[in-house]
């Protein structure tokens, strides 16, 4: 995946074409009065009479590929966690909603990519989908996608892996659908005291390309998986 949009036309799409329509016409000399000779050269001239006809209006556009992130599927990017004065055992949750604005299907994948503080190496992060209320907790989880992660690196992939083509954790969603993912943190109790005053920072990026098993789905049988080719996908990047 990547940060570019190249947009992809879906489907087989029949193109407009010029139809040229050639009318034959028979011409018969009348009377005897013409010369024969004037009848000899009309027959060698040649002058083909011809119709021509247009096919009209044709028009092709392009699909669009576009993923919108923000708290509660809305189209902003403010912070999904933030929090102050963490004490060990403390726990803090929020969302990310993730919603795809564009006619082509999609799947996407979630990076972290960190400022590099030593809290990381402490703080567990978890994300699921919930039956209810992100502020339920993971106890509530409906899915749970991944659990107890530490944000060591400076990037680590939390949900799927954003190169192109089908990748392990890759999240589904149909043109105008959309998911809220639950995030949380938590500092554990064995914190040591070094992390005192330390604060995090990251961000969430949120990668989408083309889900081209989807798209054949639709379709129909004539349509090539990703299974079968290396896909030139239409991507789209967001931060959260």
């Amino acid at each position: 995946m990547s940060d570019q949009v190249t947009p992809v036309l879906p489907g087989d799409h029949s193109t407009g074409r010029r139809v040229a329509v050639t009318v034959a016409m028979l011409i018969a000399l009348i009377g005897t009065a013409i010369p024969v000779t004037l009848a000899w050269q009309a027959s060698l001239s040649g002058a083909n009479a011809s119709d021509t006809e247009e096919v009209g209006v044709n028009r092709l556009g392009a699909a669009t590929l576009d993923v919108e992130v923000g708290p509660g599927g809305s189209d902003a990017t403010d912070a999904a966690l933030r929090a102050e004065n963490l004490a060990p055992g403390d726990r803090v949750t929020g969302e990310i909603g993730i919603r795809n604005e564009g006619s082509l299907p999609l799947r996407y994948a979630v990076t972290a990519t960190t400022d590099g503080s030593p809290l990381a190496d402490w703080l567990l992060f978890d994300l699921w989908t919930s039956t209810g209320s992100c502020a339920d907790g993971i106890g509530a989880a409906r899915e749970i996608l991944r659990s107890n992660v530490v944000l060591a690196a400076t990037q680590v992939l939390l949900i799927g892996d954003p190169s192109i083509g089908v990748q392990d954790g890759d999240r589904a969603l149909a043109p105008g659908s959309a998911e809220v993912v639950c995030i949380g943190a938590h500092l554990p109790l064995e914190a040591s005291n070094d992390v005192q005053g330390l604060t995090l920072g990251f961000d969430l990026v949120v990668d989408a390309e083309h889900d081209l098993d989807a798209q054949a789905t639709l379709d129909g049988p004539a349509s090539t998986p990703d299974s079968e080719r290396t896909p030139a996908s239409a991507t789209d990047g967001e931060p959260s």
